[in-house]
């Protein structure tokens, strides 16, 4: 298995993708691995929507300045910040 920093340095960006189904059990790992990730006073003030509707992917790449791997993907797992979660979770600190 290979450690965190040789993964860090052998990373890489894909953008061409299969035509392949992602399936629904690999979509829910990837989301319970980001859900886990660490955030500052543990507030994960993250909220995902996973996007597989052929329009949704179109509007989210005219959105994203065309970036054609959007719409090419067959699968966008979408990440927003729930900026209103985190500054009460805040402020319920100080």
């Amino acid at each position: 298995m290979m450690n965190l920093l040789d993964a860090i340095k052998e990373r890489r960006s894909i953008r061409k993708y299969k035509n392949d189904a992602v399936s629904n059990k690999l979509i829910i790992e990837m989301l319970e691995a980001a859900r886990l990730a660490p955030s500052g006073s543990n507030s994960q003030p993250w909220r995902f929507i996973v996007v597989k509707d052929e329009k949704v992917k179109k509007d989210i790449y005219q959105l994203c300045d065309g970036q054609r791997f959007i719409e090419e993907a067959s699968v966008n797992i979408v990440c927003f910040a729930d900026i209103n979660r985190f500054s009460a979770e805040a402020m319920k600190q100080k």
